[in-house]
Protein backbone atom coordinates (compact mmCIF):
# COMPACT_ATOMS: atom_id res chain seq x y z
CA UNK A 1 0.00 0.00 0.00
CA UNK A 2 3.22 2.44 1.05
CA UNK A 3 4.40 1.81 -2.25
CA UNK A 4 0.99 2.46 -4.02
CA UNK A 5 0.71 5.87 -2.33
CA UNK A 6 4.49 7.00 -3.47
CA UNK A 7 3.80 5.87 -6.54
CA UNK A 8 0.32 8.09 -6.86
CA UNK A 9 2.25 10.76 -5.45
CA UNK A 10 4.74 11.18 -7.20
CA UNK A 11 2.93 10.54 -10.60
CA UNK A 12 0.62 13.48 -10.07
CA UNK A 13 1.52 16.28 -12.50
CA UNK A 14 0.92 20.15 -12.33
CA UNK A 15 -1.50 19.44 -15.49
CA UNK A 16 -4.20 16.78 -15.47
CA UNK A 17 -6.16 15.03 -18.33
CA UNK A 18 -8.04 12.19 -17.71
CA UNK A 19 -8.30 9.20 -20.75
CA UNK A 20 -10.87 7.19 -21.21
CA UNK A 21 -10.64 3.53 -20.06
CA UNK A 22 -10.35 0.74 -22.31
CA UNK A 23 -10.23 -3.15 -22.00
CA UNK A 24 -7.29 -4.24 -24.20
CA UNK A 25 -7.64 -7.79 -25.42
CA UNK A 26 -4.10 -9.04 -25.56
CA UNK A 27 -0.14 -7.65 -25.52
CA UNK A 28 1.24 -7.49 -28.93
CA UNK A 29 4.19 -8.71 -30.26
CA UNK A 30 7.33 -6.29 -30.36
CA UNK A 31 10.65 -6.81 -31.78
CA UNK A 32 12.23 -5.59 -28.69
CA UNK A 33 11.68 -2.57 -26.51
CA UNK A 34 11.19 -0.34 -29.43
CA UNK A 35 13.33 2.34 -28.16
CA UNK A 36 16.59 3.52 -27.77
CA UNK A 37 15.90 4.89 -24.02
CA UNK A 38 14.64 3.38 -20.97
CA UNK A 39 12.74 5.25 -18.98
CA UNK A 40 11.44 2.63 -16.01
CA UNK A 41 12.35 -0.80 -15.39
CA UNK A 42 10.39 -3.07 -13.21
CA UNK A 43 10.97 -6.62 -12.24
CA UNK A 44 9.03 -9.10 -10.86
CA UNK A 45 9.60 -13.11 -10.58
CA UNK A 46 10.66 -13.59 -14.64
CA UNK A 47 8.77 -10.80 -15.73
CA UNK A 48 10.51 -7.40 -16.77
CA UNK A 49 8.68 -4.14 -17.38
CA UNK A 50 10.44 -1.47 -19.72
CA UNK A 51 9.72 2.02 -20.68
CA UNK A 52 8.87 4.12 -22.04
CA UNK A 53 6.40 1.88 -24.46
CA UNK A 54 5.55 -0.82 -21.33
CA UNK A 55 7.00 -3.27 -23.39
CA UNK A 56 7.71 -6.37 -21.47
CA UNK A 57 9.49 -9.75 -21.51
CA UNK A 58 9.01 -12.79 -19.14
CA UNK A 59 11.73 -15.20 -21.19
CA UNK A 60 14.48 -13.14 -20.31
CA UNK A 61 14.16 -11.06 -23.55
CA UNK A 62 13.72 -14.00 -25.82
CA UNK A 63 10.24 -12.10 -26.86
CA UNK A 64 8.82 -8.89 -26.10
CA UNK A 65 5.45 -7.36 -25.87
CA UNK A 66 3.85 -3.61 -25.69
CA UNK A 67 0.61 -3.35 -24.08
CA UNK A 68 -1.92 -2.74 -26.81
CA UNK A 69 -2.94 1.11 -25.15
CA UNK A 70 -3.61 3.31 -27.71
CA UNK A 71 -2.38 6.76 -26.33
CA UNK A 72 1.06 5.01 -25.37
CA UNK A 73 1.07 2.94 -28.87
CA UNK A 74 0.20 6.35 -31.37
CA UNK A 75 2.84 8.29 -29.40
CA UNK A 76 0.55 10.50 -27.30
CA UNK A 77 1.91 9.21 -24.24
CA UNK A 78 4.50 7.19 -22.26
CA UNK A 79 5.15 5.45 -19.16
CA UNK A 80 6.31 7.21 -16.78
CA UNK A 81 5.81 5.00 -13.42
CA UNK A 82 5.00 1.65 -13.16
CA UNK A 83 4.28 -0.43 -9.76
CA UNK A 84 3.87 -4.27 -9.83
CA UNK A 85 2.09 -6.09 -7.01
CA UNK A 86 1.10 -9.85 -8.08
CA UNK A 87 -1.19 -10.05 -10.69
CA UNK A 88 -1.59 -5.80 -10.23
CA UNK A 89 -0.08 -3.81 -12.12
CA UNK A 90 0.00 0.33 -12.50
CA UNK A 91 1.34 2.18 -15.34
CA UNK A 92 0.97 6.13 -14.62
CA UNK A 93 0.54 7.52 -18.11
CA UNK A 94 2.40 10.71 -19.02
CA UNK A 95 3.42 12.88 -21.99
CA UNK A 96 4.82 16.31 -22.61
CA UNK A 97 3.28 19.71 -22.52
CA UNK A 98 5.48 22.50 -24.92
CA UNK A 99 5.37 26.17 -23.00
CA UNK A 100 7.63 29.32 -22.48
CA UNK A 101 10.15 29.08 -25.41
CA UNK A 102 10.73 25.52 -26.44
CA UNK A 103 10.63 24.38 -22.81
CA UNK A 104 8.52 21.29 -21.65
CA UNK A 105 6.45 20.19 -18.99
CA UNK A 106 5.28 16.68 -17.66
CA UNK A 107 1.70 15.94 -17.25
CA UNK A 108 -0.65 13.22 -16.32
CA UNK A 109 -1.99 10.76 -19.11
CA UNK A 110 -4.04 8.92 -16.41
CA UNK A 111 -3.12 5.09 -15.69
CA UNK A 112 -3.40 1.72 -16.94
CA UNK A 113 -4.40 -1.28 -14.67
CA UNK A 114 -4.07 -4.58 -15.04
CA UNK A 115 -5.28 -7.24 -12.99
CA UNK A 116 -4.38 -10.51 -14.69
CA UNK A 117 -0.60 -9.62 -14.57
CA UNK A 118 -0.42 -7.18 -17.73
CA UNK A 119 -2.31 -9.99 -19.98
CA UNK A 120 -4.79 -6.65 -20.77
CA UNK A 121 -5.11 -3.22 -19.44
Amino acid sequence: MRRLLLLLAFSTPILVHAQSLRTVQALLPANGIGRNGISNLHAEGNTLWVGPLLNVTRDGGQTWFVADIDSVRLGRSRLYSIDVEGDVVWAGLGYSVPFDNNNVIGAAGGFALSTDGGETF
